[in-house]
């Protein structure tokens, strides 16, 4: 597996994503602890939980799967407004001010914002909508932001197509950590499928536009390098 190529060794003290493994598992393969990430008000499922990741006793990030990312962003605003005294009632409306404060910012009508207000699906910060990240780790060493996206197909399929959405995504992130101050490191890992010729010129496309990505070299082989989370470092 090599960043950004279409072969190469494997690196075997890496991550290894086998099937369906998700990043959690594939850190606890590592040797890195995990412990459940209490989230004030967020709910989800056994398997998606947000969890705080431990390298010798010490927490060094936080994975955070789906919808909790935008969970965790939220409660970070929230606490600091809490600690300001601010009430609930005040720092919800300070949030929708903040968001429309964005949203006009980048072009967004007063029609438009009010209707992003009204959206009952929950905060998605500088945003209009949520995407929502496969994996996704904030690695408090570095201040970053590692989303990966996992495209393990074996099929032909609607994939195809949305490998060549990565620069809305990466942006989209960019804009939604800014207000944070953090970094994005946006990456593909892609199933041994995409060795096809016919998917030459996309991933082509997305090396030179700076886009990385990790590439199975055989069917048998998932192992990404630990770079991909900034924790190339952080070998047991």
């Amino acid at each position: 597996m090599i960043e950004g190529g279409v072969g190469g060794s494997s690196t075997q003290t890496g991550l290894r994503f086998e099937g369906e493994m998700d990043l959690q598992t594939a850190l606890k393969t590592k040797g890195f602890g995990l412990r459940p990430l209490t989230i004030e008000g967020f709910k989800s499922s056994a398997q998606r939980k947000p969890q705080e990741v431990l390298f010798q006793g010490r927490v060094i990030g936080f994975c955070l799967p789906a919808s909790s990312l935008y969970a965790y962003l939220q409660n970070f605003v929230f606490e600091d407004l809490k600690r300001q005294g601010l009430s609930k009632a005040k720092i919800l409306d300070r949030l929708k001010a903040d968001t429309a404060t964005h949203l006009e910012t980048r072009g967004l009508s007063k029609e438009q914002i009010a209707k992003v207000l009204d959206d009952s699906s929950g905060w998605k910060g500088p945003l209009s909508s949520r995407l929502l990240p496969d994996e996704a780790f904030l690695n408090l060493e570095d201040n970053t932001l590692y989303v990966i996206e996992k495209k393990m197909q074996t099929v032909a399929g609607s994939v195809d197509e949305k490998l060549q959405t990565f620069d809305f995504k990466r942006k989209h992130y960019e804009l939604l950590v800014k207000p944070f101050g953090l970094n994005v490191k946006y990456t593909y890992v892609l199933s041994f499928w995409f060795n096809q010729p016919k998917y030459f010129d996309v991933l082509l496309y997305m090396k030179n536009n700076g886009q990385d990505y990790w590439i199975q070299e055989s069917p048998d082989d998932f192992t990404v390098d630990m770079k991909i989370l900034g924790l190339d470092n952080f070998e047991h």
